[in-house]
């Protein structure tokens, strides 16, 4: 269980990876790597939870390549 903060009541935080982590609101999320602090990646989401769109990206060909599925 992850210590809450002062963002807890505007953003949803899951373990993802052993070092990664995702905060989501209502319509946006993000990756964060805790070891390297920085962001991975910042999505658009839609109804449910579901990813609309991936607006950022730090290692674009990866999404170039179709690592991604999105």
């Amino acid at each position: 269980m992850l210590p809450l903060t002062d963002l807890s009541e505007e953003f949803k935080t899951e373990k993802l990876l052993d070092a990664w982590y995702t905060l989501r609101g209502a319509n946006i999320g993000a990756i964060v790597d805790t070891v390297k602090p920085r962001v991975r990646a910042v999505l658009a989401m839609g109804h449910h939870g579901t990813i609309q769109d991936l607006i950022y990206d730090p290692d674009g060909w990866q999404q170039d390549a179709g690592m991604w599925g999105i």
